[in-house]
């Protein structure tokens, strides 16, 4: 029995491990969403605030009644309808779990040739993410919104849009995205860029897109036509207010050095480089928690260092996989390049637009994670024979990151 027993295990073992992971990690985003104070994250008070305010007034907000009260409503109107916003919380690692779901069809859609333990990694690649670990536990628009984009960008890359059924259906799942947030507004102006290259067909594009569109409108477009209407601009936000808002954080120049400085990486200055550093404050809020939203600030995270340390070559295969899809472009992979670089574009004329700490966060780009994970099974493609291999690196990796993050009693 011995032999066939490690017959099984030697085949199946990457699978094993992965499971072993999410339950870890399983354990941890619950532990977690019920300790994590729900004050605690990006803006969490104003988003609080927001719904406090839906459900005493049975009405949506004016833009300068309040500091968030510009985002769109469906996050909102959500947590109207929870008894209690820790429920708000589990309903974050739920998408947590339906994103690592989804992330796996795509992958298996993409690779078709690979085997089951590859697929898995790309499934591990997301599910150990940091920022996605704390965003999916913290009260706010951006998880629910990162979510709604990776379902239209797979139902966009694995449906063919020429028929009137998947444009519309399409639109649906785009209008819910809007109606969360306005990064989907950045998809949008992707799919319609992969339109023009895929169709020869002129009128057929038009049309096709046209649905989409009108779908997509009617779904979630009443708030942006309302903030037209109103204050004359599709996206008004809080900078458009001064009279009424102020960030009270200090600028911090956007200049050359700025947008290239390595120091970061250097000093290994987990929880202050946003402040100075495009570059490292962005990979340690994507790859770490830069921003303290669960991890307390310390002078010096041994083991926030280790994860760092860790997360470089899974970082350095991701870069390579964009670069090897880019070299071999074509309508299977083409959305993936078009809406990193529209949404990493996007990132960088924020920063310019809002000079301040608060946006050099991870959170911004955190939809990029299903093609990020392509772009790493990409770039490991041609070192399949080692992904058990790889499996226990990912498995090290989580036990040091489920330890690093794990709430303890006396941290807040």
């Amino acid at each position: 029995m011995k032999g066939p027993i490690m017959a099984i295990y030697l085949k199946y073992k990457g699978s094993l491990i992965a499971v072993l992971i999410l339950i870890l990690l399983g354990i941890l985003q619950i532990h977690n969403a019920f300790f994590h104070p729900i004050t605690r994250g990006f803006d969490a008070d104003a988003h609080i605030e927001y719904i406090k305010y839906i459900q005493n007034t049975k009405s949506l907000p004016i833009i300068f009644e309040g500091w968030q009260y510009y985002q769109a409503p469906l996050y909102y109107l959500l947590g109207v309808f929870m008894a209690q916003f820790i429920y708000l919380k589990f309903f974050g690692v739920c998408l947590y779990f339906l994103l690592l779901i989804l992330a796996y069809k795509l992958y298996k859609n993409q690779f078709r040739k690979a085997n089951q333990n590859f697929l898995i990694l790309g499934v591990l690649f997301i599910a150990t993410l940091p920022v996605l670990l704390y965003q999916s536990i913290s009260i706010g628009n951006e998880f629910l919104s990162m979510v709604l984009i990776s379902l239209a960008l797979i139902f966009y890359h694995m449906k063919k849009i020429n028929t009137v059924k998947t444009a519309l259906a399409l639109g649906v799942l785009l209008g819910l995205a809007i109606a969360v947030k306005a990064t989907a507004f950045v998809l949008v102006a992707g799919i319609f860029l992969d339109f023009i290259i895929s169709h020869k067909d002129f009128i057929a594009k038009i049309k096709s897109f046209g649905l989409v569109l009108y779908a997509m409108i009617g779904i979630g477009g009443m708030h942006y036509i309302t903030n037209f209407i109103y204050y004359g601009k599709l996206l008004a936000a809080p900078d458009n207010f001064p009279q009424y808002f102020s960030f009270l954080q200090p600028v911090s120049p956007r200049n050359f050095e700025f947008f290239t400085t390595m120091k970061g990486f250097f000093t290994m200055d987990l929880f202050q480089s946003h402040h100075y550093s495009f570059l490292s404050g962005t990979y340690f809020s994507w790859f770490y928690d830069g921003h303290n939203i669960v991890v307390p600030v310390q002078e010096f995270s041994k083991a926030g260092t280790m994860l760092i340390f860790m997360s470089f070559p899974i970082f350095f295969l991701m870069v390579f996989g964009f670069i090897q899809t880019v070299k071999h472009l074509n309508i299977h992979n083409r959305i993936f390049i078009l809406y990193t670089v529209l949404l990493f574009g996007s990132y960088i004329l924020y920063n310019f637009h809002l000079p301040y700490f608060s946006t050099v966060k991870g959170s911004f780009i955190a939809s990029l994670a299903l093609p990020a994970g392509y772009f790493f099974l990409k770039g490991f493609d041609r070192f399949q024979k080692y992904s058990g291999v790889v499996s226990l690196y990912f498995l090290i990796y989580s036990l040091i990151l489920v330890k690093h993050f794990w709430i303890l009693d006396w941290w807040y």
